[in-house]
C-alpha cells in the first residue's frame, strides 16, 4: 500500500472551484485499496466537514507559522537549496510518504518527496491588471510557477490548452503535463435526486421566484457579473422580457459593483445575491433554474457547467479558452463581452421550453465522457507511473 499525501491549503467556504476538485479526487482515491491517503490541511472546517470519517487520515498542520522559516525557505526553494527549516511541514517529512499531491506548494521539493503538482490556469498572463490577479503580485505568481514546473515529477492540468500555454509561457517539456479533464464534484452526486418538495422547500427558504436563471461563481471581476445584469436589463428594455436571476458565492473583491450596479439600474426585484449557500441548497437551486448562465471570460474549464449538466440544468456558457470544448454540443455558447448575444441566448433559452429538454438531454450524454471514473482513472495512473518512476 502507498502512502499518499494530499497538500490541502483550499478553504471549505470561500475557495470555492478550487476545494470541489480536491473533494472529487479524494473521494474517488479513498475507495483504491493500493492507497493510504494522508490529508494536510489547515482550515479547521476541513476537520468539521468530514468529522466520523476514517476512510483517510487528517493532519492539521496549523493556519499560521513564523514569517522567519518561511522567507529562507522561499528564498531555498528559489536558489535550488535545501532547507532545514520545514515548520509546520515537518509532520509531513516525519510521515514519510510515497507521494505528495500539492495545489499551488512547492514543498515537495524541500521534504524530497515525489511530487504532482496541479496548475488550474495562469490567466493572469492574460489579463494581469485584474485586481484578483495583480494584488498578489504576477512576478510572484510566475515565479512560484515556474518552480512549481521544475520540482513536480509531472504537473495535472484540466485541459490541453492550459498544457499549450504552460509550455508556451514557460517553456516547460510537453511530457511532464498531463491534461485531466475535471469531473462534477462529490456533493453534486450526493443530492442528485433530492425529492422536488424539497427543492421547492429550499427555493422558498430564499423566496425565490417560480422561473430564474442561475450563477453560482464567486464575486471576482473575471466572473463577468456585471455584464450578465447588464444584459438581463437589455432584456427587459429591448425585448420587453422580465428575467429573474440567482447569484450564489462568495463575496470577494467584486462584490459591491455588482450589488453597486444592481441598485443603478432598479434591478434588486429581479436579481438576488445570496452570497455562500451550503452545498444541499446549492443542488436545489440548479435543479429548480430555467438554465445556469455561466459568463466568465477567465477560465479553460470549469465545474458548474459540469455540475449543470450532471443534474439536469439546460447550460449556456461562455466560449472562451476551452469552455466550448469542455461543453461541446450540450449548450449555448455566447460571446462573454457581448452584452447582446448574452441576451440573444438567454431569450433564446427561456422563451423556448423544446430547446431547454433538448439541452437537458445533451447534457447527460455529455457528463458520460467527464465521468468520475474517468477523472480517477487518469488520476491513478498519473500516480502510479510516479511512484515507479521514483
Amino acid at each position: 500500500m502507498y502512502k499518499i499525501g494530499i497538500l490541502n491549503f483550499t478553504k471549505v467556504l470561500s475557495t470555492g472551484g478550487g476545494f470541489h476538485y480536491i473533494m472529487s479526487l479524494l473521494e474517488g482515491l479513498k475507495k483504491d485499496k493500493k492507497f493510504h491517503l494522508h490529508v494536510f490541511y489547515d482550515d479547521i472546517n476541513f476537520e468539521n466537514k468530514f468529522n466520523g470519517t476514517n476512510s483517510f487520515e487528517r493532519i492539521y498542520i496549523g493556519e499560521h507559522e513564523n514569517i522567519f522559516p518561511k522567507i529562507i525557505r522561499g528564498g531555498s526553494t528559489y536558489f535550488g537549496i535545501k532547507s532545514p527549516l520545514l515548520g509546520r511541514y515537518e509532520k509531513i517529512k516525519k510521515m514519510e510518504m510515497d507521494l505528495l499531491i500539492s495545489f499551488g506548494s512547492n514543498i515537495g521539493f524541500q521534504l524530497e518527496v515525489p511530487t504532482i503538482s496541479f496548475i488550474g490556469d495562469v490567466m493572469y498572463r492574460y489579463y494581469p491588471n485584474l485586481p484578483e490577479y495583480s494584488r498578489n503580485g504576477n512576478l510572484i505568481r510566475d515565479i512560484s510557477t515556474r518552480k512549481l514546473l521544475k520540482y513536480s515529477d509531472y504537473v495535472v492540468v484540466d485541459s490541453n490548452e492550459n498544457a499549450e500555454d504552460l509550455i508556451s509561457f514557460f517553456n516547460v517539456k510537453a511530457d511532464k503535463l498531463i491534461p485531466i479533464p475535471m469531473c462534477a464534484p462529490p456533493h453534486i452526486y450526493q443530492y442528485k435526486n433530492l425529492p422536488e418538495k424539497e427543492v421547492d422547500e429550499i427555493c422558498d427558504k430564499y423566496k425565490l421566484p417560480e422561473n430564474f436563471i442561475f450563477y453560482p461563481a464567486q464575486f471576482w471581476s473575471h466572473k463577468n457579473h456585471k455584464r450578465l445584469v447588464k444584459a438581463i436589463h437589455l432584456l427587459k428594455i429591448k425585448y420587453n422580457t422580465t428575467v429573474d436571476a440567482v447569484f450564489a458565492g462568495a463575496e470577494w473583491q467584486n462584490y459591491g459593483n455588482v450589488v453597486e450596479l444592481i441598485n443603478e439600474l432598479g434591478m434588486n426585484d429581479q436579481i438576488k445575491c445570496l452570497g455562500y449557500i451550503p452545498e444541499k441548497d446549492l443542488v436545489a437551486l440548479y435543479k429548480k433554474a430555467v438554465a445556469l448562465v455561466f459568463a466568465s471570460f477567465a477560465e479553460y474549464t470549469n465545474l458548474p457547467v459540469l455540475e449543470a449538466m450532471v443534474l439536469g440544468t439546460p447550460v449556456l456558457c461562455s466560449n472562451k479558452f476551452s469552455m466550448p470544448q469542455q461543453l461541446g454540443c450540450a449548450g449555448l455558447l455566447f460571446d462573454p463581452f457581448d452584452v447582446d448575444d448574452i441576451a440573444e441566448k438567454i431569450l433564446e433559452v427561456w422563451n423556448d421550453k423544446e430547446i431547454r429538454v433538448e439541452l437537458r438531454e445533451k447534457g447527460f450524454e455529455r457528463t458520460k465522457e467527464l465521468s468520475v471514473e474517468n477523472f480517477i482513472g487518469n488520476w491513478t495512473k498519473v500516480i502510479l507511473k510516479t511512484i515507479e518512476k521514483n
